[in-house]
């Protein structure tokens, strides 16, 4: 009877660490999205939910929706957006327990939970409104009515369809896990033996109702979302280097819980048990991601893509941890006595993750700068408040009832300026990154994009953003745009180490032919994470197409250096700059090298950041390049 009574006072204790942790990573999640300047995608989906439709050129329509919905209930903000969001996350936990509950009691129900907190590519899910938390919360929800269906009932049938038509109406990655659960059902005898039925095939219809929507958008768009999401964006051709992406889904997952999902995944399937259907569920989308993923897109962040596949493996490994509980000694309790310190691992990891995403949204402290924090993740707002004060110049000066029209190059910075002042007078050029990311379509529908832009009586403001992605062909990007518009540098906003760069221009329809540009160069030497100290060399080319460059001002951690430390010699020719960027109209042409020396000395070890500035005569100021160096202390030598 006491060892009774200690077991129930362990456990319940347990259930109150769990209910104290989902408590703190909710709260977290909360506080985050509170704090959160808008995502680079997710300032998108707020801007489609402005029009709501049953599918948009980059997605199905219900991500728009949920925003939609999440601010007509508490009203504009960045957390109004996310809020259903952070509601589908906590869901998720919800129903992964309690389908651990159903099949292997409450002791595989707390472990179920515990994994969901603690694994870091879950644990971190729902602060932004992007498709992901959507998927994983109906994917756990079909899992958890299919478990009721295989048992015959018909109610669940009809609402598994359901769900299913939901999941397509969120992404087509949805349909990779159905996927999973049609060739599992096929293959296990048990319930393959259920296709016999009606019941089965009226849930199918029922979830493929799901694509009519999109599909009658795209009949209307000559099938810009499939042609983006299948075709456009990936190569299609064999990238060794999608070979390492079961590695990488170890780091996210951390590798002990990673090897305990497959082993109890593959050894569910061999034994051919009443779990298999879990277990098929979870490995065949997480093997479809692994062999799609040596051919297809691998030039953005697709790690999360997977991370619903790893819900049934859960369970799986829940169920399993909790009949161990129960046994002393043997091969089960093998799982458990890894997964306990795989747990631990696990959470210290995801307690590192909450940490750097809580310093990427606090300016001047964060440690993941430049290159290490997503461009797409910070740096808006501040972006924001300098477009802000350009748009109330170009209002003080020249007054205009209508205000200014408010042009961007691509549509993410574009998004962000509507998220916070509405897309009134806003429209967008044609850009490279507007195809990209399959928002181009969008544009044109919305009437939002270069051509609904009258021919003359309008002046405005252009934002541009320099990328080392577009670098090459961004000179004949300019070239384009200077064919209809009259331009003339504004301003810079600089946030080196938030990975924004941005350009400013007032715009009117061509008139005078006037296009005073920016600056535009490279440096050849010092590279990037070049380990430097004392005086070192600098060398490479500047090209102002407008007027040509007057001086050049080197910075170190945005501080100028004065001129006893810099010696730059302009005027040097630079005959490649002239083959690879045909068409330049600098007057100094082909003399756009440069060379010098840059004194250090005096500089404490460590990371610095140098920046190259380009003084144009036509009065412009612009960046052209940042780099990161590590300044090594310098040997002292003593005379003989």
């Amino acid at each position: 009877m006491k060892t009774k009574v200690r077991s129930d006072q362990s456990i319940s204790k347990v259930w109150l660490s769990l209910a104290a942790m989902t408590i703190m990573i909710t709260s977290f999640r909360l506080a985050y999205a509170l704090k959160a300047d808008w995502f680079g995608d997710e300032a998108f989906y707020h801007w489609e939910s402005l029009y709501p439709a049953l599918a948009y050129s980059d997605l199905p329509g219900m991500t728009a929706w949920m925003v939609h919905a999440g601010e007509w209930l508490f009203g504009h903000s960045a957390v109004a957006t996310r809020s259903l969001f952070l509601l589908s996350a906590l869901l998720t936990q919800l129903l992964v327990m309690g389908l651990a509950n159903r099949l292997g009691g409450a002791r595989a129900a707390c472990w179920a939970g515990w994994l969901m907190l603690l694994i870091p590519v879950l644990s971190l899910q729902g602060s932004y409104a992007l498709p992901d938390p959507i998927i994983q919360c109906l994917w756990a929800a079909q899992l958890y009515v299919l478990s009721y269906a295989r048992d015959g009932a018909p109610w669940a049938w009809l609402l598994s369809g359901l769900i299913a038509a939901l999941g397509l109406m969120t992404h087509l990655r949805y349909g990779v896990l159905l996927f999973g659960v049609t060739v599992t059902w096929l293959v296990i005898a048990p319930t393959r033996q259920q296709l016999k039925q009606l019941w089965p095939w009226l849930a199918a219809l029922i979830g493929l109702a799901g694509l009519l929507p999109m599909l009658w958008f795209e009949s209307q768009q000559d099938f810009a979302q499939l042609g983006f999401q299948l075709v456009d964006r990936h190569p299609w051709t064999f990238q060794p280097q999608g070979l390492l992406q079961p590695v990488a889904q170890a780091l996210i997952v951390t590798p002990i819980v990673y090897l305990l999902l497959l082993w109890v995944g593959w050894r569910a399937w061999r034994e051919s048990s009443a779990l298999s259907f879990l277990a098929g569920c979870g490995l065949i989308p997480l093997l479809f991601y692994w062999l799609a993923g040596l051919w297809a897109d691998q030039s953005r962040f697709d790690l999360h893509w997977s991370a619903a596949a790893y819900l049934p493996l859960i369970v799986l490994l829940a169920v399993h941890a909790g009949r161990s509980s129960d046994s002393k000694r043997g091969e089960r309790s093998q799982a458990t006595r890894w997964l306990r310190p795989g747990l631990f691992v696990s959470g210290l990891l995801t307690l590192v993750g909450m940490g750097l995403l809580w310093q990427v949204q606090t300016p001047g402290q964060s440690v993941l700068k430049g290159k290490w924090a997503p461009e797409n993740l910070i740096g808006w707002q501040s972006l924001i408040k300098s477009i802000g004060r350009q748009r109330d110049q170009l209002i003080t000066q020249s007054p205009d009832s209508t205000g200014p029209l408010m042009l961007f190059d691509h549509f993410m910075p574009a998004a962000q300026w509507v998220a916070r002042h509405g897309d009134a007078n806003v429209r967008v050029l044609n850009h490279p990154m507007n195809t990209r990311h399959g928002r181009a379509r969008q544009l044109v529908i919305w009437q939002l994009d270069q051509s609904a832009i009258s021919a003359r009586g309008w002046q405005g403001l252009l934002v541009v953003e320099q990328r080392t992605d577009t670098f090459a062909t961004q000179p004949a990007w300019f070239r384009s745009v200077c064919q209809w518009l009259d331009m003339s540098w504004s301003g810079t906003h600089e946030a080196a180490d938030q990975g924004k760069w941005f350009e400013f221009y007032r715009v009117m329809p061509r008139q005078s032919g006037r296009c005073e540009l920016g600056s535009f160069g490279y440096l050849d030497t010092p590279i990037q994470g070049s380990k430097v100290s004392g005086q070192i060399d600098i060398s490479g080319w500047v090209v102002n197409q407008d007027r040509g460059i007057q001086s050049l001002v080197v910075s170190v951690n945005g501080e100028p250096l004065s001129a006893d430390q810099v010696t730059i010699r302009t005027g040097l020719v630079h005959q490649g700059v002239d083959q690879v960027f045909a068409g330049l109209t600098d007057p100094d042409g082909p003399r756009y090298g440069f060379s010098g020396e840059i004194d250090l000395s005096g500089l404490q070890p460590g990371s610095v950041r140098l920046d190259l500035h380009a003084i144009g005569r036509n009065g412009s100021r612009s960046r052209v390049t940042s780099l990161e160096l590590t300044v090594m202390a310098e040997v002292q030598t003593s005379g003989q």
